[in-house]
């Protein structure tokens, strides 16, 4: 079985976004659980993804509808990613645009170690690793994705297996992991074998002990 944490499934995991008002920011960051994807095959490699962030856009440089909006912009875990915030008195204060920029520093870090965390390409990330272990081995993640992974299998539960987060094989052959177009589709015994290696992400288990976590590999 090996995992992909993709972009697809942004709804799920955005979590609420607003940090600086109530410290409960979990974003547009939907992207971390994204389709995590299990595979029992093999895992389809790549190169190791690259993330960067352009600097900021002060609130002297661009304008909307009257109103100043401070953005920041990038790319990261394969899909762009912007903050903007529109601010009705214009960036008044300089310490008005500090707390935007403080916040794009906050989204920038979680993102960056989100990606560390889920990617398969990444070879220190959990999921990496996972990927990689054996039927059965108990594989040590980090607290980002045990959350992630957690969420995924409450998803799971709740569309009574509608969204199965174990379809990687059937995605990397039609092509859309790489993004590219396979030269022959999968036959009805590869699709079969891949539905019912599916159903298998019912038995993923996930322990938490003394203040570590684990994801058991089916």
């Amino acid at each position: 079985m090996c995992l992909y944490i993709g972009k697809t499934l942004a709804e799920v995991i955005s979590m609420g976004y607003n940090y600086l008002m109530k410290k409960c920011v979990s974003f547009f960051l939907a992207t971390a659980i994204g389709c995590s994807f299990f595979g029992l095959l093999g895992c389809v490699e790549g190169a190791n993804p690259t993330s960067y962030f352009s600097e900021p856009i002060t609130y002297r440089q661009y304008k909307s509808y009257g109103q100043t909006v401070a953005e920041g912009s990038g790319y990261c875990m394969a899909t762009d990613v912007a903050l903007k915030i529109q601010d009705g008195d214009n960036f008044a204060t300089e310490a008005d645009y500090s707390k935007f920029l403080s916040l794009w520093g906050e989204v920038k870090d979680l993102l960056i170690q989100t990606e560390n965390s889920i990617s398969t390409t990444v070879q220190t990330s959990c999921i990496y690793a996972f990927n990689r272990a054996a039927a059965g081995e108990k594989v040590q993640i980090d607290g980002t994705t045990y959350q992630i992974l957690s969420l995924a299998q409450s998803v799971y539960k709740q569309t009574e297996g509608y969204f199965n987060p174990a379809v990687y094989q059937s995605v990397v052959a039609y092509g859309f992991a790489s993004r590219t177009t396979p030269k022959n589709l999968p036959t009805q015994t590869q699709t079969s074998a891949y539905s019912t290696l599916a159903q298998s992400f019912s038995q993923l288990k996930l322990v938490a002990e003394d203040e570590k976590y684990f994801a058991i590999k089916p």
